[in-house]
């Protein structure tokens, strides 16, 4: 199991662990500043995996001053993360090259059951949390949705659809049905 570690870089003894990347954002979005520099130590049973010293910019992203093991991709994951902005394009290549069957008609198949699949395991947790009392795990809902989000771009990968552009699409179709936000009038009047 890996264990992240937060070192300010003007305190090095004020040291924050947290055994998820979130636990680490939010521990972040309390004691960090915008400019501050602070180091993150990736542990993997008990053995560093990597370290990276980065600063957090006034826009809320990373700059690594330096790094090395896994703190560079650790670095990306912390901007995704803290920032929430993924390069779409990039994602999307990413998934391709991941797929199991470079198929056409297969993976339609492949990305539409595992579609249905990954909703059905995003409904169970929310059924029993609604109905039966359970708590909402939500570091659970989160990977799930990862999950929908991979078959979604793997049906736009065979269907030779950009993510990006569709995401945008359907942005620009929004912003002009429901232009101050959604409302229960524009939406009976609508007409598209």
């Amino acid at each position: 199991m890996q264990t992240y570690g937060l070192i300010y870089s003007d305190c090095d003894s004020d040291v924050a662990e947290a055994e998820t990347l979130d636990e680490l954002i939010s521990e972040i979005r309390q004691r960090i500043g915008p400019d501050d520099d602070f180091s993150v130590l990736v542990f993997e049973d008990e053995m560093m995996d990597g370290t990276g010293n980065y600063t957090m910019q006034s826009d809320g992203t990373l700059r690594v001053i330096d790094a090395y093991g896994g703190a560079i991709g650790l670095c990306d994951q912390l901007n995704a993360l803290l920032v929430g902005k993924v390069d779409l394009r990039e994602y999307q290549a990413g998934v391709k090259r991941t797929c199991a069957t470079t198929d056409v008609q297969e993976t339609l198949k492949m990305a539409l059951i595992g579609l249905t699949g990954e909703i059905g395991e995003m409904a169970d947790p929310v059924k029993k949390h609604l109905w039966h009392g359970h708590d909402l795990d939500m570091d659970n809902l989160r990977k799930e949705v990862g999950d929908v989000m991979w078959y979604l771009a793997t049906l736009c990968n065979a269907l030779d659809i950009s993510l990006e552009q569709a995401v945008a699409g359907n942005i620009e179709k929004l912003q002009k049905r429901y232009p101050d936000g959604f409302s229960s009038v524009r939406s009976l009047q609508r007409v598209d």
